[in-house]
């Protein structure tokens, strides 16, 4: 097993980066943007911290801050701490304005530097680095010069604009290449694994309701082997996990799991690596309960590696998800309050009902709790995010490109509007075949058989490297195992 994870994982970093630019184009990207959207690219190093702001008119600007990885780590490191527990009775005003006091810091540090930028802007596409994975954007506050006692007449950030997150500028842009379904009628709940959580069946019920097309899977019902087999045999719009089950596993973030009672014929534990090769298709994945951790103890100086072991770990996750066929995903950053997750959410799928995109649906749901006095603070509301595509209605995304990834079908495209000399050579690419099923040596075969200018370079999984002229892609395309084909950075090469 472990040469094949370590393969799989070679793969998911080929999907993204360390750096939220190392695989990104930020020239290509501001096309595929609408005017509204701005995009923050942070990078995070031990002396110090950037931003660059994307918008659709290109580039705007790059930022740069003296401070350190670790005094970042301990500024949102301290102001999580104030947001993760829900406040002490008759200390609810004093925790509320040190969230306040916190948050206004950390918009100051990340966000106001840039801010100029920002004006007009509807949407804000986050992509974080190293312990900003973990950070709650829209919980930073916004309160130019204010002193303490001024605090509550500022507002938070979500208050002004949508959120989105992206594991890195390549991920956003296969996001935005492939748009986002219009429409949420099907939807499959999993709620109560353990047995005892009933308010999660509650939860569940209530947002089944408002689908036509609902498969609920409770209690002995919901087992690893129900949930896989009905994730690989159709399409949901919606997949909504009500139960504590997500568990992010610092050391090897392909090993992060569901959680599930143990059963006949299957351990429990449903792995990321696992849905990898189920040929998922869920419009947007939810997990509603709060996220678990597995990280080693880092020793005297653990509480900042961690920290950065964790973002890490967490764009590694989001970005397998996110590769794996799920178009969008709202996750938690941490713990997560029982009865305002409960409101929220419910919040959040009547608003999609209406035919809001998936970032107004979550904004909105998270203003519906503002709105009460009793939780306005941050804990309430702010520890989900969305990842990945935001908006159904993406009027500039490019034209349905088939089973090619945009800047496959772009340089097919281009290639064939031209008139070619006979003795001209096409372009040679090397690119990345996802199957419907694992690879078999039929499958390979069928790839040979196509033409002897076809290479296999490798095969792992459900995926296979071919290096092949660009007028060969069409003829890959029509075998019915190939699920898609992509450039393995993004970009095409020879």
């Amino acid at each position: 097993m472990q040469p094949i994870l370590t393969v799989i994982g070679i793969l998911i970093l080929f999907l993204g980066s360390v750096s939220s630019f190392a695989l990104g184009n930020p020239a290509r990207l501001p096309a595929l943007l609408e005017k509204g959207t701005v995009v923050l690219a942070y990078f995070v190093s031990d002396e110090a911290t950037s931003v660059s702001v994307i918008t659709h008119d290109g580039v705007q600007t790059t930022s740069r801050s003296a401070i350190t990885g670790n005094e970042l780590a301990e500024q949102v490191l301290s102001f999580r701490n104030e947001i993760e527990s829900s406040p002490m009775p008759g200390q609810e005003a004093v925790s509320y304005l040190r969230a306040l006091e916190r948050g206004r810091d950390l918009y100051e540090l990340l966000i106001a530097p840039v801010d100029a930028y920002l004006e007009g802007a509807e949407h804000l596409a986050i992509i974080p680095s190293d312990v900003l994975f973990s950070l709650p954007f829209g919980a930073m506050y916004i309160c130019p010069g204010c002193e303490k006692r001024d605090l509550y007449g500022g507002e938070f950030l979500i208050e002004h604009c949508s959120i989105s997150y992206a594991p890195s500028l390549c991920s956003l842009e296969r996001s935005l290449q492939k748009g986002n379904r219009e429409e949420y009628r099907s939807i499959l709940t999993v709620s109560n694994l353990s047995g005892e959580s009933h308010w999660s069946e509650e939860e569940a019920t209530n947002i089944a309701s408002l689908f036509p097309d609902r498969t609920m899977l409770m209690g002995a019902e919901a087992t690893e082997e129900a949930v896989k087999g009905l994730l690989g045999t159709r399409r949901y719009d919606v997949v909504h996990f009500a139960t504590h089950c997500l568990f992010l596993d610092g050391q090897a973030p392909l090993l992060s799991n569901i959680r599930f009672l143990q059963a006949k014929n299957e351990d429990g534990v449903f792995r990321i690596d696992e849905l990898l090769g189920l040929n998922v298709s869920i419009g947007l994945l939810t997990f509603s309960t709060g996220l678990g951790i597995q990280l080693p103890v880092g020793g005297a100086a653990g509480v900042n590696r961690t920290a950065s072991s964790t973002g890490e770990a967490f764009r590694i996750l989001t970005d397998a998800l996110l590769a794996s066929g799920v178009a969008s995903a709202v996750l938690p950053l941490g713990n997560v309050n029982n009865w305002s997750t409960v409101r929220l959410m419910e919040v959040m799928y009547q608003e999609l009902g209406q035919e809001s995109t998936k970032d107004k649906a979550l904004q909105r749901a998270k203003l519906s709790l503002l709105r009460y006095p009793n939780y306005r603070h941050p804990y309430y509301w702010a520890p989900f995010v969305l990842y990945g595509g935001w908006s159904a209605m993406n009027s500039t995304r490019p034209p349905d490109t088939g089973k090619l990834d945009y800047p496959l079908y772009q340089a097919l495209q281009e290639w064939k509007s031209k008139e070619h000399a006979p003795d001209e050579t096409p372009l040679v690419v090397s690119v990345l075949v996802t199957l419907v099923h694992p690879v078999a040596q039929e499958d390979l075969d069928a790839f040979k058989a196509l033409s002897d200018e076809i290479e296999v370079q490798g095969a792992f999984g459900n995926f296979v490297q071919l290096r092949l002229p660009l007028t060969l892609l069409d003829a890959v395309c029509a075998l019915p195992q190939v699920r898609s084909v992509a450039t393995p950075a993004g970009t095409i090469s020879n």
